[in-house]
């Protein structure tokens, strides 16, 4: 999926500045994108590598975020993120409207047989 205007210009500001300056090779710090990449393909649970996009690891984040486990530096970082993409700041405010919307079901108004799968769907995410 092709990114939104506002991300690519952002994306070729990151390139821009990268490529651009007094010709010096300074070992300065990357770009912030390019140390949100690199924080975000550390954070893997699994230890498997991480893909390039941030977008791809927000979904992986969203929890922790919501529930404010992340480090501060981390947050910042997918704060910094959130303000420059659309469509991951949809993806966390339509995770966050959901989970507040089965937090306010009671049990009565759950099927017992939904009940039931979230109960087994629930376990098996705590045994990992």
């Amino acid at each position: 999926m092709p990114c939104s205007p506002r991300r690519a210009a952002a994306t070729r500001s990151v390139k821009a500045d990268s490529t651009s300056g007094s010709g010096s090779t300074s070992s300065g710090p990357p770009p912030p994108r390019t140390r949100f990449v690199r924080k975000i393909r550390r954070r893997g649970r699994s230890g498997t590598p991480m893909v390039a996009s941030p977008c791809a690891r927000v979904v992986d984040l969203l929890a922790d975020y919501l529930e404010e486990r992340l480090p501060a530096n981390v947050r910042a970082e997918l704060d910094r993120h959130l303000d420059r993409c659309p469509a991951c700041l949809k993806q966390v405010q339509t995770y966050r409207s959901t989970v507040s919307l089965l937090r306010s079901l009671g049990d009565d108004d759950l099927p017992s047989e939904l009940r039931s799968s979230l109960r087994a769907f629930l376990d098996r995410g705590s045994a990992n």
